[in-house]
């Protein structure tokens, strides 16, 4: 909390990419973060699949996914990479805290602007 203290307004999602993270993750949400996306406590996860899974996500997030959508997103193309290389579905090591109904219609919107700019990207 007293991190979040001097901002003065709590942002509504922290996407945590680092091994271990689920116990910084809970901080967060008892300082008041709606959402929280970090790894499990028990895990680390490969700077690839890290990377692929936030490319997805935030593509999620701008195409209009509600947030468990985008994080559904993220987690297919985690295990759909690992499928390709043959390696470990590192999906499964992702959370999204807490696993409320709220989280199913959470979305962020955005600016015209950078949905314009989004539009051009694909």
């Amino acid at each position: 909390r007293a991190l979040l203290k001097p901002v003065g307004v709590l942002p509504r999602l922290v996407v945590i990419s680092a091994c271990h993270s689920e116990v910084a993750a809970r901080a967060f949400l008892e300082a008041g973060v709606p959402a929280v996306i970090a790894i499990n406590v028990s895990s680390e996860v490969s700077d690839p699949a890290a990377l692929k899974f936030n490319h997805e996500f935030y593509m999620g997030l701008i195409c209009g996914c509600t947030v468990r959508d985008a994080f559904k997103r993220g987690c297919a193309a985690v295990t759909f990479a690992g499928a390709l290389s043959s390696s470990e579905d590192e999906a499964p090591r992702f959370k999204l805290l807490p696993t409320k109904y709220f989280l199913m219609i959470l979305t962020f919107f955005y600016h015209q602007k950078v949905s314009s700019h989004a539009q051009t990207l694909f």
